[in-house]
């Protein structure tokens, strides 16, 4: 049986790293049609509809694209620590200790890293935007997968330190929840860890 999580609330943004960050920027303003919120010459910030800063990070660094993070939203400030403790008990480790949030968006948080090397960012009291219309924009995250060589183990380290829940499993994937949506994060089966894709919530099938 499936529940909300009561240390996460909900999947707020995700971090890449590209190797030309123009390319990548005119892709996602002119393909997907997200909004610049804020740049520096190596990191653009973008955001959707809804109320989220950004729900896309990129940052220029040299080598194939890969995932840097995924940042999720504590339900409360208390859930950090919680998080934090949770992690070293599930095998994972604490990558970065509480502290403020100095990029755009702000907040506190704690970033940690699974057994297999997955980063992961739990941020609380970050900063809420004025949610605009765009007919054909994404409004949010709507999940991200994440490939692994062992599914269950990385399943077992979100259910203890994230406190998901399995919302459905097949073959070649575990889809885990944190709230009312039916997945948030989702593991799939592959023998590496790499990200796997990421997917927009858009407004309707016409956009």
């Amino acid at each position: 049986m499936t529940h909300s999580s009561s240390r996460v609330s909900a999947l707020r943004s995700v971090a890449l790293t590209v190797p030309d960050l123009v390319a990548a920027e005119h892709f996602y303003t002119t393909i997907w049609h997200l909004d610049v919120v804020s740049k520096t010459d190596r990191v653009i910030y973008f955001r959707g509809t809804g109320a989220d800063h950004h729900l896309l990070a990129l940052h220029q660094e040299q080598g194939p694209a890969k995932i840097r993070c995924v940042t999720l939203r504590a339900r409360h400030l208390a859930a950090l620590d919680e998080i934090a403790q949770a992690a070293v008990v599930a095998g994972g480790q604490v990558v970065k200790p509480l502290s403020e949030v100095t990029e755009p968006g702000g907040g506190v948080s704690v970033k940690i890293r699974d057994p297999d090397g997955r980063v992961f960012r739990l941020v609380h009291g970050d900063e809420q935007i004025d949610p605009v219309h765009a007919p054909d924009m994404p409004v949010r995250l709507a999940h991200v997968v994440l490939n692994s060589h062992r599914v269950e183990h990385s399943r077992a380290f979100l259910e203890h330190a994230l406190d998901f829940s399995l919302a459905d499993r097949t073959r070649i994937m575990a889809f885990m929840r944190c709230n009312h949506d039916h997945r948030s994060l989702a593991l799939g089966d592959t023998d590496n860890d790499a990200l796997n894709h990421v997917a927009f919530l858009m407004p309707d099938i016409d956009a």
